[in-house]
């Protein structure tokens, strides 16, 4: 329980930000709250986390990967992407919330954003408790869909009218643009366009009601697929 309170105050924080951020997108204020100069600080602070916990030891992660790799040999973890990605693409965080140890594998597949993932979510004695796919990808009318399953079954789908583009694609057609300080300044460092941000916020806080809390492991995917190692450079440049 004390996981799924820190969560939810996590993606609280988080749907603050983006709506925040983007006072153009039609949001019902009623979705969020006021964001404060506490707020802000407590985001830059979970966001570092994440950098912080990072542990990039080979041999430590491989423990966790063998964990992973074994549960889906034995067919014990439904997957909906081919499974063959996991070692190289893997990334481990230590004690991120509570102890629990999360194993994030970026989805590198054609159709889909960079910050599409899937995480596995070790407890104290390294069992895995929980895992999450939450992937944003191309729909079949080119646009952003997104889609998150918790534990092998879907637990929210949205296809948007936002046009489909990558990491890099969104990071080109910003090249040369006026850059201002501030939130959306770091959003758009972060590669992904603001409105799609909102929809993710929303979806997180949808699912952290819905499901009581188990479904916010989704949010933490997304979360740490976004992350991808350019929080800290974000920080830096934005504010």
């Amino acid at each position: 329980m004390y996981i799924r309170r820190i969560l939810k105050r996590f993606f609280s924080i988080l749907l603050a930000v983006v709506v925040f951020a983007l006072p153009s997108i039609n949001v019902n204020a009623s979705s969020a709250e006021v964001l404060s100069k506490s707020d802000q600080q407590a985001v830059v602070g979970l966001l570092n986390k994440a950098k912080d916990y990072e542990i990039d030891i080979k041999s430590d992660k491989q423990y966790f990967v063998i964990q992973v790799e074994n549960l889906i040999k034995l067919n014990n973890i439904e997957l909906h992407v081919p499974e063959s990605f996991i070692v190289a693409n893997s990334k481990l965080y230590k004690k991120l919330i509570d102890g629990t140890n999360v194993l994030t594998v970026n989805i590198q597949k054609d159709g889909f954003h960079e910050a599409s993932n899937i995480s596995f979510f070790f407890d104290k004695n390294n069992n895995v408790v929980d895992y999450a796919e939450f992937h944003l990808k191309k729909s079949k009318v080119n646009t952003f869909q997104i889609a998150a399953y918790v534990n092998g079954k879907l637990q929210a789908e949205e296809v948007t009218d936002t046009p489909f583009v990558t990491a890099k694609e969104y990071q080109k057609s910003k090249a040369g643009g006026i850059k201002t300080k501030g939130w959306s300044e770091f959003l758009d460092c972060m590669n992904i366009p603001g409105n799609i941000a909102t929809r993710l916020a929303l979806l997180c806080g949808g699912v952290c009601v819905v499901t009581a809390g188990t479904g916010c492991v989704v949010c933490v995917a997304g979360v740490l697929g976004i992350h991808g190692g350019a929080i800290t450079a974000c920080l830096s440049s934005s504010f």
